[in-house]
């Protein structure tokens, strides 16, 4: 009796393959959205440095200065400001990339 229950409800294996593709598929698109949340004030920051004229004095380029700007300009959300379509895009970019990369690896020990 009991061989029998778990045989009926154990997955097959192209259930698992494709529960495991799901997950990377899912894993993948959160961290993806989740690294931007971090990264992205920072990235703002950088972004407005490169965009400074050449001529611009030292200190006026320094992270906490530039950082400093912004709040004062835009509030707290202009370290924010496009967010929303970087996570659009990053998190089917992300969702594309980690079952991908899996599936090379998977196929790379094969040989």
């Amino acid at each position: 009796i009991h061989s029998n229950y778990f045989d009926h409800y154990s997955c097959g294996e192209a259930t698992k393959e494709r529960n495991l593709l799901l997950a990377s598929i899912a894993a993948g698109g959160i961290a993806g959205s989740l690294s931007w949340a971090i990264v992205y004030p920072i990235d703002v920051v950088k972004s407005r440095i490169q965009a400074l004229p050449y001529a611009t004095r030292r200190h006026e380029q320094s992270i906490l200065n530039v950082s400093r700007q912004v709040v004062l300009q835009h509030g707290v959300g202009g370290l924010f400001r496009g967010f929303g379509i970087a996570v659009f895009r990053a998190c089917p970019v992300n969702a594309i990339i980690f079952p991908t990369y899996e599936v090379t690896l998977k196929i790379l020990k094969q040989r």
